[in-house]
């Protein structure tokens, strides 16, 4: 049935794109938008493949559409990426980020580009989700499930099995409860934390009347880590570009996350060079020292941090981990009450806090931890986990003991749950 769905969408979209197209623009360079409220450094940049695509080559011209797509120019960056397309014979790269640039626009326009696209490259798993999410958007059902199982059999992906989900969430005689749940189950099995997968799954429990399960989930989605991205490998590489402090944290954010701690301090280190008083480009250095375990320079940048705003518990709570970092427990904890002081609401700083105090003072490291599993759910196997350990130390076996219950349910293969109930003999 999968097979017969995507093959049915393959010819449809095939169809629309011969019949649709239209030719790409083979005109002049479209006017420089104004650059005048930007960093200095996005000007340079922007400026700089504006002069290179005035010789009119096509990988300069993508280039240039790839660099305006990165700070948010879209209608302008589509022009150029049409440019682009007329000069290359229409790569799927540019048909690609076209529609992507498009679709904040028109988007009927970016459906057009993006049904070209997979006509194009039948095997890219993100431009079949981007199509779904459009078709979704539009109302168009059907189409949306069709694009979401073809990207579904390419690479199983939460976002997929959410899109398939949904499809079979809607009004009317599509609604297939039983089959949405099956393929929330699969979200969640490959995401589990990610907030799109618990606000599908508080819809799913809202339209079966489980009030209580409902709230548990719309609870979870209200804390939860920050939504990752599919993988997309093409739009990566325009996010690359980009000199926006939103750009360049997600930038050093995603380098962290795959590893690469020196990449991302080089990045945070020219980030700093073009803005030398930037506070974000000096915490994002600081991250990526800490990362490499570089602590007395962690130190260091913090202190400057602190110097320029005294009462930001985020710069407290990176500093106390240098100070752990370099054997100083008993300042780490001075500092995090310091930050928990200056911001009671300050996660990172009640948990760090009360992973410190748990071997010393465990009825203090109860109370941070409670504040914690109550404030943000989505941390608990790993919280409920220590948690247990303290509530262990304090002669609370039974309490130990339904923590890390609720910790494996959550996630049956967490490791620290695992280690612990190892540990604690439970």
């Amino acid at each position: 049935m999968k097979s017969m769905l995507a093959c049915g969408l393959l010819a449809l979209v095939v169809l629309l794109a011969g019949c649709t197209q239209k030719e790409e623009s083979s005109g002049s360079l479209p006017p420089r938008p104004d650059l005048g409220e930007l960093r200095p450094a996005v000007r340079e940049v922007i400026s700089r493949a504006y002069d290179r695509a005035e010789g009119g080559r096509a990988e300069d011209l993508a280039n240039l559409a790839r660099v305006l797509h990165a700070h948010a120019f879209h209608e302008v960056a589509v022009q150029v990426y049409d440019l682009a397309l007329a000069k290359n014979g229409g790569a799927f790269p540019e048909v690609y980020l076209s529609g992507l640039a498009a679709y904040w626009n028109d988007r009927d326009e970016a459906r057009r580009r993006l049904e070209r696209a997979v006509a194009i490259r039948r095997d890219y798993p993100a431009a079949w989700l981007w199509l779904g999410r459009v078709h979704a958007e539009a109302g168009e059902n059907l189409r949306a499930r069709e694009a979401f199982l073809a990207a579904d059999r390419l690479l199983a992906t939460a976002y997929g099995s959410l899109g398939l989900a949904r499809s079979f969430m809607v009004e009317g005689p599509e609604r297939d409860l039983r089959r949405a749940r099956s393929h929330l189950e699969q979200a969640l099995a490959i995401d589990r934390r990610l907030p799109s997968v618990h606000a599908a799954w508080a819809r799913y429990w809202r339209l079966t009347g489980d009030a209580r399960r409902a709230a548990e989930s719309e609870r979870l989605a209200k804390d939860a880590v920050k939504e990752r991205g599919f993988p997309d490998p093409i739009l990566l590489e325009v996010s690359l570009l980009s000199r926006t402090p939103s750009g360049v944290r997600t930038q050093i954010d995603g380098l962290l996350a795959m590893g690469q701690a020196e990449e991302a301090l080089r990045r945070a280190e020219r980030y700093l060079a073009e803005d030398p008083g930037s506070l974000d480009a000096k915490l994002f250095r600081a991250n990526a020292l800490l990362r490499l375990q570089r602590h007395a320079d962690v130190i260091a940048a913090t202190d400057e941090l602190l110097r320029a705003a005294p009462g930001e518990a985020d710069y407290m709570v990176l500093r106390a981990n240098a100070l752990f970092g370099l054997g100083r427990q008993a300042d780490a904890v001075r500092q995090l009450e310091a930050a928990v002081a200056a911001d009671p609401e300050n996660v990172g700083a009640r948990y760090t806090l009360g992973v410190l105090l748990g071997p010393v003072d465990a009825r203090a490291a109860r109370t941070h931890m409670r504040w914690v599993l109550e404030n943000a759910p989505l941390r608990h196997p790993e919280v409920r986990s220590l948690l247990a350990r303290v509530e262990d130390s304090l002669g609370q076996r039974d309490e130990a003991a339904r923590l890390l219950a609720e910790a494996l349910a959550f996630d049956p293969q967490d490791a620290t749950a695992l280690q612990m109930k190892r540990l604690l003999g439970l």
